[in-house]
């Protein structure tokens, strides 16, 4: 939904149902069809219509579903941070600043003593030597794996990627004996939201690898190869020791393709 309100106007009747949605998900379990058309200005029948191209049976399903992934999003989840880090971060706003850039600073430090040059070379030379390369994620790695697939399109590299669940279903249905299938997952959530497009690539014969900062997970003995890009996984730092890989990884490449 969030991704449908990026490319359509205001005044688009999915937009207008969606943006209701999502700022009276509070209240939205207990109202009728006709109320939201009458609060959106659109028909019943275009709500119908609107939870049906989002994925749902019914409007009945969009509106629980809705509020229930609305109320789940605690701040404090979202972003990491326990109640002494939220306390600090109200008090003293400067003290706690300095402190996330501090465990940043170490987080990339630990990615850098944990993974050598010479795996990330191994790495893009796999990527760069097959003939299929497909990358597979989940949630705002995807974002993340946009902009390194677009880096490495200008060194002349083409690989494949799903923006969604659905089209990352198809591109595992599509991997081969010459193809490399590789799973970035910081913390492992692909595993748990994706099962069906893993349970894909392991069917397959493709040559599977991941790449991960958790140093625990119990999927990566699916994996023909992981890449554990850290020893000391923190939840407060996120995803920056793997996008500070990719971002490594794509001027590598660069260099690697111009040889």
């Amino acid at each position: 939904m969030l991704s449908y309100l990026n490319h359509h106007c205001e005044e688009d009747v999915q937009t207008k149902l969606v943006r209701y949605m999502f700022k009276n998900y509070r209240t939205i379990q207990n109202m009728t069809i006709t109320k939201m058309s009458q609060e959106c200005f659109v028909s019943a029948a275009s709500i119908s219509r609107a939870a049906r191209n989002f994925g749902y049976r019914s409007f009945d399903v969009m509106k629980k579903q809705v509020a229930k992934e609305m109320t789940m999003r605690d701040p404090r989840f979202l972003f990491r941070i326990d109640k002494h880090e939220l306390t600090q971060l109200k008090n003293q706003p400067d003290k706690y600043y300095k402190h996330l850039a501090e465990e940043i600073s170490l987080a990339l430090l630990n990615t850098v003593s944990s993974v050598p040059m010479k795996k990330i070379d191994q790495l893009l030379q796999e990527i760069l030597s097959a003939k299929q390369v497909t990358f597979f994620g989940f949630n705002t790695m995807i974002d993340s794996l946009k902009v390194f697939q677009s880096a490495l399109l200008h060194c002349g590299i083409i690989t494949a990627l799903g923006e969604n669940k659905q089209d990352q279903l198809h591109l595992a249905s599509t991997l081969r004996e010459n193809s490399v299938a590789i799973v970035f997952s910081s913390f492992g959530n692909f595993f748990s939201n994706c099962d069906k497009v893993f349970d894909q690539i392991m069917n397959s014969q493709a040559h599977t690898i991941l790449v991960t900062q958790s140093s625990s997970t119990p999927y990566s003995i699916s994996f023909d190869e992981t890449l554990t890009i850290s020893t000391n996984t923190s939840a407060e730092v996120g995803s920056y020791p793997m996008n500070f890989l990719l971002d490594v990884m794509a001027r590598r490449a660069f260099v690697l393709a111009r040889r």
